[in-house]
Parts: C-alpha cells; sequence; structure tokens
C-alpha cells in the first residue's frame, strides 16, 4: 500500500484559496505562499526541505513530528506588500539539492540570477554566487566537488566550485535547460 503525506509551503505559511462572497477580497498584510516548488529529503529520512518562491524561502520540515522546524530567508528581507496588495520576490528560489555529505542545501534563486549555499546546522545563507539569467535546475556532483546549474535564459549549464564557490564552466546546450539528473553510474549529467 502506497503511503501519502502532503505538505503545503510552510506548513501553515501558506493560507489555502478561498473564495470570498465578498466582492471586496480582505486586505493582504503580507505575502502568504500560493504554492511551493521541489522537495529534497535528507537521506536520513528525518528532513524535508522546501522552497517558497513566493516568501523567498525554504522551509525545513521534520519528518517525524511532521512539523515546521525553521524558515530560511534567502533574501535580505522577506518580500513586502504594496499598497495594491501585491508584492514581487527578489530571489524567487526555484529548486533545491543537498550536497553530498548533507550538511549544506544549494538553491537557485530564477529571479535573482544566484545559487544560495545554506549551511543546514545554523539554518543560514552562507555563500552566494550570481551564475546568469533565471538559474532553475541544480544538482551537487557525487564527490562534492562541484554544483552544476541550468540557467535557463542563458541556455547553459553552469558548473560551481564548493570550494571557491565560484563559477568554473560553462556549456551552451540548447532551448532553455530546466531539470539535471545524474546518469546511473553518475558519469554523464542529463539535461532536460
Amino acid at each position: 500500500m502506497l503511503g501519502v503525506a502532503v505538505f503545503t509551503a510552510a506548513l501553515g505559511a501558506c493560507v489555502p484559496d478561498v473564495v470570498h462572497p465578498d466582492p471586496k477580497p480582505p486586505k493582504v498584510e503580507k505575502p502568504v505562499a500560493r504554492h511551493s516548488s521541489p522537495l529534497a529529503r535528507s537521506e536520513d529520512g528525518k528532513h524535508l526541505y522546501v522552497a517558497n518562491p513566493d516568501l523567498d524561502s525554504v522551509s525545513v520540515i521534520d519528518l517525524g513530528a511532521r512539523k515546521l522546524e525553521r524558515e530560511i530567508l534567502l533574501a535580505a528581507a522577506p518580500p513586502a506588500v504594496d499598497g495594491s496588495g501585491a508584492f514581487t520576490p527578489s530571489v524567487s528560489p526555484r529548486m533545491l539539492t543537498l550536497s553530498a555529505d548533507q550538511t549544506r542545501l544549494y538553491v537557485t534563486g530564477e529571479r535573482s540570477g544566484a545559487l544560495y549555499e545554506v549551511e543546514l546546522a545554523s539554518g543560514t545563507v552562507k555563500r552566494t554566487v550570481q551564475v546568469g539569467s533565471e538559474p532553475v535546475g541544480v544538482l551537487a556532483s557525487p564527490d562534492g566537488s562541484a554544483v552544476y546549474v541550468s540557467v535557463s535564459q542563458d541556455d547553459a549549464i553552469v558548473r560551481v566550485s564548493t570550494q571557491s564557490f565560484t563559477v568554473t564552466g560553462k556549456l551552451a546546450v540548447t532551448r532553455r535547460p530546466w531539470s539535471l539528473a545524474w546518469s546511473r553510474d553518475s558519469l554523464v549529467l542529463e539535461v532536460s
């Protein structure tokens, strides 16, 4: 039998859409996540990491307790609501992956054009590097030496050294790369 667990962005930070009989919707006081993005699960199965594009953050969920453990902000400040009730995230985290040793989380910022390295023990962004226009997919190398990022609008795959956290390579590909995966033997980086 298949078991299913459903977690919505930030476990409570995400408010379900509500149909209001009043034609005037309620005033928005702070940004509310309307969706979440990809998930990454720790190898030990204790934590789930969720990218929240609307909130410029990553939620860390304790799977044993089934609750939000912490929210990690990637931007300098949370998105602010303007006078019309709209808000624009500055990072818009899109995808994430864990480091080979499970101590760091790498997150692409689709709007910011950056790759973020989050230290999981402290829950803080340790390093950021600009990788191009609209980075989406991200995948750590099995040996931990590099992180690969698909940069959609640049039609490229970028290699970032985990030691220096600088771009050390760029490969042109065709037509807006998005997702990344390793081949079964981890020798070929597959791109869609």
